[in-house]
C-alpha cells in the first residue's frame, strides 16, 4: 500500500505544522506519566534545532556519529487526553468541524486573509493527523524532562517503509548543526543511546470534539541528524 508522504518538523513551541489547531484543554489518564503542555497556539511550522551544550561526552560522540534512525525507542509509553473547542469560522485556525456528518473542512489555499480553496477530511482522517500532532508535543516535552535538558525536536511523518503501522507516526530527534564551513554551531543535547532510552515507545492520544471522540496509539521513533546551514 502506498503511504501518504507527510512530514512535519515541530519546534519546542509549536504543536501544529500543516493545518492549524483548534482551541483545546486536556487532562491525563491515571497511571500514565504526565507533563503539562502549554502549546495550544495557532499553526506554525519550524525545523527544530537542538540548543547548545557544554558536555564534552556529547561533543565527542557527535564528532564520531553519523545520522541515525529512525528506530523505535525503549522508554515507558505515555498518554494524553485532549478536549478541543472549535471556534466558528476559519480566521484563527483554518479548520472547522461539522458534527452532523463528522467531517473537518480546512483551508487549502489563501490569498491574504481570504480563503480561496477548501479541502475536507473525514473525522477519522483528521483524528489520525491531529493525534500525531498532539502526541508529538507530549513526546517532546516528556523526553526532554527525562533527559534533563531544555528541549528536543519532534515531528510527525509517514511511517518508515518497514513499519507495521499505516498511520502517521511521531519522531523525536536531536541534531548537530554545521555552518557552510563545517564548523559546529549547535551540539546535540544528548547522545543517541540516551535519547533511545528516554523517549516513549508510543503516545496514547484521545481527542474529543463536539461530543465525538477518537483514540489512537501513535508509535514513536527517534533519530539523530547532522544539519547543514548556509
Amino acid at each position: 500500500m502506498q503511504r501518504r508522504q507527510v512530514i512535519c518538523l515541530l519546534g519546542s513551541s509549536s504543536v501544529l505544522g500543516t493545518v492549524g489547531c483548534l482551541g483545546s484543554t486536556e487532562s491525563e489518564p491515571a497511571g500514565r506519566e504526565t507533563e503539562s503542555d502549554p502549546t495550544t497556539t495557532a499553526p506554525q511550522s519550524s525545523a527544530a534545532t537542538s540548543p547548545t551544550t557544554n558536555s564534552s561526552r556529547v561533543r565527542q560522540w557527535a564528532k564520531e556519529a553519523d545520522s541515525r534512525g529512525p528506530v523505535r525507542p525503549d522508554g515507558e509509553p505515555i498518554s494524553v487526553d485532549r478536549t478541543i473547542t472549535d471556534d466558528p469560522g476559519y480566521e484563527q485556525d483554518n479548520v472547522e468541524y461539522f458534527p452532523q456528518n463528522k467531517t473537518v473542512r480546512y483551508v487549502k489555499l489563501r490569498s491574504g486573509d481570504e480563503p480561496l480553496e477548501y479541502g475536507t477530511w473525514s473525522f477519522e482522517e483528521w483524528g489520525e493527523i491531529e493525534s500525531a500532532e498532539v502526541g508529538a508535543a507530549r513526546a517532546r516535552t516528556v523526553t526532554a524532562r527525562r533527559l534533563g535538558v531544555e528541549e528536543v525536536g519532534s515531528g510527525m511523518s509517514s511511517p518508515p517503509d518497514d513499519a507495521e503501522t499505516e498511520g502517521m507516526v511521531i519522531t523525536v530527534q536531536i541534531s548537530k548543526a554545521l555552518n557552510r564551513d563545517g564548523e559546529v554551531v549547535s551540539w546535540p543535547v544528548a547522545t543517541f543511546p540516551a535519547l533511545k532510552e528516554s523517549a516513549p515507545q508510543s503516545v496514547d492520544v484521545t481527542l474529543s470534539i463536539e461530543g465525538d471522540t477518537v483514540s489512537r496509539q501513535v508509535p514513536v521513533y527517534v533519530s539523530y541528524s547532522i544539519m547543514h546551514y548556509d
